[in-house]
This record gives C-alpha cells, structure tokens and sequence, in this order.
C-alpha cells in the first residue's frame, strides 16, 4: 500500500483559465481543427447578429471579411458597443455576460447564455483585438496574443455617428490543422443569417489561398424557407409554416414531405446554435406523430383495420428546419450541438398540433395529398414487414439442433464442409 501511494501522480491544478481551456479544447470548443474553428467564427459572428435580434442596431447590417490565406475573420457590427470599462474583462474573463438577468415571458432571445463563447475564442486564438464604439462619442481598443492582454484596453478615436464593434481574430497553432475555405464560411453565414430577421444582410469579403476577392451581399429574404427548398427534391405538397412565441420559449418551424420516402431530413437550431438534436425536435416529432397517428388510423383509414399508420410512417421523406428560442436555453456542452431544455418539448409538441390542426382547416387538399402518401408508405412498409416474416419462418432454426429448419447434413467423411449464406462462400474447419 505504501509502494502504491508513492507511485500515485501529483495532482495537478491550471491556475491560468488560458491554459485550462487550451488543454481542454474539446470540453470548451468542442473539436479542434476545423469544427473548432468554425464554432470560434459561430460565436463571434453571433454575438453581432445578438444585436440585431435584441433591437439594438440602427439596421440590419454586418461586415465580415474572411482571408483563408491565414484564417483571419473580421466581425463588424453597428450596435451598441461594449462598455469600454468592461472591455478587456468581457474578452479575458469566464462567464462574464448580459444575458444572466433574464425573465421568463421577458421575451429576450439571443444566442449566448453561458458569457463563455467568445471568451474561449480569444483563449485559442493566435492574436485577437477588438475595438469597440459607443453611441456616445468614445472608443476603446484590446489586444490579445495567444490569449493573454497584450494591450490593456486604450482609448481610440471615434468617427462621428459610428458605433458597434470590429472583433478581428485568427486560429492558435493549438487548433491544429486549419482548412476552412470561402465558400464553409459563407455556408455558416448563410445559415445563421436566414434564423435572424427578414432584411438581416451581411456583406462577405473573401480571399481565396490564390489571393483572388470575392465580395457578396447575404441577406434574409425568405427566412427558413430558402432553407427548406434546398431539402426537398420532390414535395408532396407545399411547405407547413408555423410559429408561436409565449415570451420564455419560441419555435419556428416549416416542413413538407418529399415523395422520395427516404429518411427524415431535419435541420434543427436552438437559440441560432446548430444542433444535432434534442429536446425541441423531440417535441415537434412528438407533436407531428400525434395528429397525424390519430388522424390516419381514427378518420382516414377508419373503415381498414389492416392498416396502421406509425410513428415510422409519417417521419418517412418528412423534411423539418426547426428553430428554437429559450430566454434561459440549456445545453449538452458549450459546443452547444445538443439542446436539453426540458420544458421547450411539450411546448413544440403542442405547438405543431395547433398549426397542423388549423392548416387542415384551410388547406383540405393538401391534407388528403398527405394522407395518401402516408397510407402509401404504410403499405409498402406492411408488405415489406410480411416478407421479412415469410424470409424468417423459412429459415426458422429447429429447437433442438439450432440449425435452419432445412438444414441438411453433410453426408461427407471429410472435416471440412462448406456453408452458403446470402450468396457468400466460406470453408468451415470441423474439429471432432
């Protein structure tokens, strides 16, 4: 015992949250590399559109400009600005945020809650600076160099009528290896500016690894249904819009079917983050289950009790964006890919019935369009459930020798025999 406790390793502290969250990339950020990175240029460039979603812009404008040469992203925004006395804190500084304060039914969405996002992006950065503009007149600057002050927060002058912030910042060598192209960032962009208000734009200056620009204007002008049209190859009728707001959860919602009957297609946003899942798209898949389960097999196919729709049924070619609000969300990691707020999923569910049940009302055709295409998929999936069974009673194994019921033996004095299954061949040693 003695031996053992003197082998026992030290116990280490990271006194430096620099160090802490460079060692711990993964718990902070998620992944290194590019998954990393472009959850670093997520959060900064949310962070700018928070100020168009909180009302604090005169427009709907953002600048960002993009050199993949070295990875460098600039983020400029014309909000309010940051307090220049917190303006070194704010970026040098866990969990340091305006958005602790919030009320239920207070209605203030954004997309950060835990004050860490940016924070964690300066900590892996190579250098990042902001400079800040107050509506008042004044101005302030920060410098940081892998994480650490570089430049205390400095006075600046201010052009007259400008306000927001200009946050310019590139990857730490401790990301690992960095291929983010143009057109990835103009995908993040794209997304994240279609979750925000009609008329958000963003102008996006690029430079390609062969120095040459590109400049384009992205802007809202559909919202999530530019997003949905490019899911859907074949729709069984026209997308299903809907959104409901109570102040504390939000939802926005569109989805249609595709007559491709494949796997479900969902895209699926929580506070604007990208998720993989979670607690909103089980209420929505729970509350689309339920109208259309009862509805089928009470109404549509009432008089044919052979068939029953199920949950597998109607999620068959069905194509969702879901875009979920929380004034207080929660997630699974600060990579924020899994929404875990619990109370969102019965709000979504009984959300989606509401508007499927007043769609219905105003749109019969499409609701018999449907219909059919989910009898349709019920019976294909009946009858493929009817031959998997004959398949399976065919090759049904004998309670006492084990093997397939028209197993033959071997009638060869050889050790060796040869088994034939799903056309392909192998030899088989027999030890006696």
């Amino acid at each position: 015992m003695a031996e053992k406790i003197n082998k026992q390793k030290a116990i280490q502290v990271l006194e430096d949250p620099v160090e802490a969250v460079r060692k711990l990339r993964d718990v902070y950020i998620g992944q290194s590399g590019n998954p990393g990175y472009m959850n670093m240029l997520r959060e900064i460039i949310q962070n700018s559109l928070d100020e168009i979603i909180k009302g604090n812009t005169l427009d709907k404008n953002i600048i960002i400009s993009f050199d993949e040469r070295n990875y460098t992203c600039i983020v400029e925004d014309n909000g309010q600005g940051i307090d220049l006395t917190m303006l070194e804190k704010v970026f040098s500084v866990l969990h340091s945020s305006s958005n602790y304060d919030k009320k239920e039914g207070s209605g203030e969405y954004s997309s950060g809650k835990n004050g860490m996002g940016a924070t964690i992006t300066n900590f892996l950065s190579r250098f990042f600076v902001v400079e800040s503009y107050r509506m008042d007149g004044t101005a302030a600057r920060v410098e940081f160099e892998e994480g650490h002050c570089k430049k205390g927060t400095k006075k600046i002058k201010c052009p007259q009528g400008k306000h927001g912030v200009i946050t310019s910042f590139a990857p730490s060598s401790v990301m690992g290896e960095i291929t983010v192209t143009c057109d990835d960032v103009e995908h993040l962009i794209w997304t994240l500016v279609h979750l925000c208000l009609i008329g958000t734009r963003v102008v996006l200056n690029c430079i390609n690894k062969l120095n040459q620009k590109k400049r384009l204007v992205i802007e809202n002008k559909n919202g999530i249904y530019d997003m949905i049209s490019v899911m859907c190859d074949k729709n069984v009728i026209q997308p299903i819009y809907f959104m409901n707001d109570n102040g504390t959860m939000k939802v926005e919602a569109m989805f249609t079917y595709d007559s491709s009957m494949d796997e479900p297609g969902i895209l699926s946003f929580a506070n604007m983050c990208p998720t993989t899942g979670g607690t909103h798209v089980k209420g929505f898949i729970s509350g689309i289950t339920k109208y259309f389960r009862d509805y089928m097999n009470k109404i549509y196919l009432a008089n044919n009790k052979k068939l029953q729709v199920n949950a597998a049924d109607i999620s068959c070619g069905l194509r969702v964006v879901i875009s979920a609000f929380h004034v207080q969300p929660l997630f699974t990691g600060q990579s924020k890919e899994v929404f875990s707020k619990d109370d969102i999923a019965p709000f979504i569910a009984d959300s989606t019935v509401a508007a499927l049940e007043a769609w219905a009302a105003k749109n019969p055709a499409d609701l018999q369009r449907v219909s059919k295409y989910l009898k349709d998929v019920c019976e294909i999936r009946m009858k493929s459930d009817k031959e998997k069974v004959k398949m399976s009673d065919k090759y049904t194994a004998s309670s006492v020798t084990g093997y397939p019921a028209k197993y033959k033996k071997p009638n060869s004095n050889k050790d060796f025999e040869l088994w034939l299954t799903e056309g392909l061949i192998w030899p088989r040693n027999i030890v006696i």
